[in-house]
């Protein structure tokens, strides 16, 4: 029995850095080749995308901020803008709101789950619903690659073209949020490390999502956005065929929505018309909603107490008064500002909203903001990429990467504010007081056996703020594939590694969970998780049959005993015709 831990690519090395924002949301991917590198101050316009689409997309980075992939739903992309092997044929679509949401799998940094949505409900096209797939990043020599088996995996219809995510309080799992088309029903499915729960939370709340508009297909009641608060607390969306936007509370316990609040109603002298898109400020207290007929952005105060409050405390931001604008999606950045996108070919620029945490006009918009100037065009899309909400998230929280031996965690804490130190305790009781604890703002400890454990972080962060976290960890035993062993002719043993998760490959080069031994030789198989390939190998020795002599055939006389034997020092159990377990029988014809 023999492992060997290696890293599959240097790009997927764990790294220990201080950095407290979620870089997974750093690198945007939209429109017709557009992008925005928020890793700098201004974000970066960058044009190398090979995405074309006019509406839903999503992208997604590692936690250092490097690209890993990006979609609309139907394509992917890998970080070389190279369309994956397997990577087309998703069933989004190119005009669907929110096409797709990419999920990473908890507890395997080399899984993501893909979920889209089809254009506009039409429940009876093979293509509708919702439907996710997987990513494994250890597909493709490491460049990822969609996995056949679980491609286009079918979830629900008939649905609307809304997706959205965000962490469940435990801030490892993740529910991902649609909405039936012709009722109230809300959809939660929460992603684990068992995976993707094919069972929703459904909640009954807020307007029915109308099917028929007198007497016509209401395709325009599944347009729109939904958005979760970063904070988790609050769900919103808006339904451009209804004129429609409503607020909600958010369970992110038992994915329950509920307690809906109106925001269109009451309003005849600037009514809302035709709402698209939906963004909450970094602090979740003030929501923004973008209407395409009003050309106009709308601000609510959640914070103002009841649904009435709410309401009154509308703001109107008026579009800047230049050809043809109009207001589609709108995205919260890493960097607290909301982005503004304005699909036409006479506008060019992307606005934006700098202080959306301020009330009124102190949240200071620009339309105009992004110039790309004569290089490129930001003619032609609706929508910013579609991200988990959490990821905006202020407040601090644990998070880990796993390195490739299996007692190893990298922690650091999550945070858009400054942290300026950390206590750490591991919950590690049998070690040493010392390996228990660290002041270091991202530590590494080895836990000393498999097991639950409670980790503790007290954080004090720069506006002066002291926070006490927790995250609990599973520390898995060791697999193996076993011990050397020695089998007979005509044996056979069956190598079993389905209960570990990951991309398998045997030595023979097959990549199914099981492999069977019929042969002497050294076997291997190398399991790809988190990025790590780990290489577990067993040797397998067959006996030769024994030989064994008893003599040549013969014919005896009564009364004279024959003994045959059959000891050899290879030999540990005998079994002769009549049961009797000696080395030697003897026959008596008498």
């Amino acid at each position: 029995m023999r492992f060997v831990i290696y890293s599959l690519l240097t790009y997927f090395l764990l790294t220990f850095y201080t950095s407290k924002a979620q870089k997974q949301a750093s690198l945007w991917y939209f429109g017709r080749n557009n992008g925005l590198d928020f890793s700098d101050t201004p974000p970066k316009i960058i044009t190398n995308g090979a995405l074309n689409t006019s509406e839903g997309c999503a992208t997604i980075a590692d936690q250092e901020g490097r690209l890993l992939f990006y979609t609309d739903g139907m394509s992917v992309w890998d970080r070389t803008h190279k369309q994956m092997p397997n990577g087309r044929g998703l069933k989004g679509h190119w005009t669907s709101t929110q096409s797709a949401i990419i999920i990473p799998k908890p507890g395997d940094e080399s899984i993501y789950y893909i979920f889209t949505a089809d254009e506009g409900g039409y429940e009876n096209l093979p293509n509708s619903g919702i439907h996710y797939s997987e990513v494994n990043m250890c597909l493709n020599n490491g460049f990822g690659d969609v996995v056949a088996a679980t491609k286009n995996t079918f979830l629900y219809k008939p649905a609307t073209e809304r997706l959205s995510a965000v962490f469940h309080v435990n801030r490892t799992d993740v529910w991902v949020m649609t909405h039936e088309w012709g009722s109230n029903r809300f959809l939660a499915y929460l992603v684990t490390e068992q995976g993707v729960s094919g069972q929703p939370i459904i909640s009954h709340s807020g307007s029915e999502h109308e099917y028929l508009t007198q007497n016509r297909i209401g395709y325009s009641n599944t347009i729109g956005e939904m958005k979760f608060s970063p904070n988790g607390k609050k769900l919103a969306l808006a339904v451009q065929g209804q004129n429609l936007a409503q607020v909600f509370d958010f369970d992110a316990t038992s994915g329950i929505v509920s307690n809906p609040v109106t925001l269109s109603e009451g309003f005849s002298d600037d009514p809302l018309l035709k709402p698209y898109g939906i963004s909450f400020s970094a602090n979740s207290k003030l929501l923004y909603v973008g209407a395409s007929e009003s050309r106009k952005i709308y601000q609510f105060n959640l914070a103002a107490g009841s649904a009435q409050t709410i309401c009154e405390s509308r703001y109107s931001i008026d579009a800047e008064k230049i050809p043809y604008y109009s207001v589609y999606g709108l995205q919260l950045a890493l960097n607290g500002k909301i982005y503004v996108n304005q699909p036409n070919e006479h506008a060019t620029y992307a606005g934006v909203i700098h202080d959306p945490d301020k009330p009124g006009l102190a949240c200071r918009f620009n339309s105009q903001e992004i110039n790309p100037g004569n290089t490129h065009n930001f003619y032609t899309w609706a929508c910013f990429p579609n991200f988990i909400s959490s990821y905006f998230d202020a407040d601090p929280y644990i998070t880990y990467q796993k390195a490739c031996e299996n007692t190893l965690y990298n922690f650091t804490i999550q945070n858009n504010l400054a942290v300026t130190t950390v206590e750490w305790q591991f919950g590690d009781t049998t070690t040493s007081e010392a390996s228990n604890q660290s002041t270091e703002l991202a530590p590494v400890h080895h836990f000393s056996k498999p097991g639950i454990y409670s980790v503790h972080a007290r954080v004090s962060l720069t506006d002066g703020s002291v926070q006490e976290l927790e995250k609990k960890i599973i520390v898995s035993p060791a697999f193996s594939l076993g011990n050397d062993t020695l089998l007979c002719n005509g044996e056979s043993l069956l190598l079993d590694v389905s209960s570990q998760q990951g991309v398998y490959r045997w030595q023979d080069g097959s990549a199914k969970s099981t492999f069977t031994v019929k042969q002497s030789g050294v076997y291997w198989v190398d399991i790809c998780t988190n990025g790590c390939s780990t290489r577990y190998t067993i040797e397998v020795t067959y006996e030769r049959p024994l030989e064994v002599n008893l003599g040549a055939d013969q014919i005896i006389c009564d009364d004279k005993p024959v003994l045959l034997s059959a000891h050899t020092k290879f030999a540990s159990l005998y079994t002769w015709q009549d049961g009797s377990t000696n080395a030697s029988f003897i026959i008596y014809t008498g």
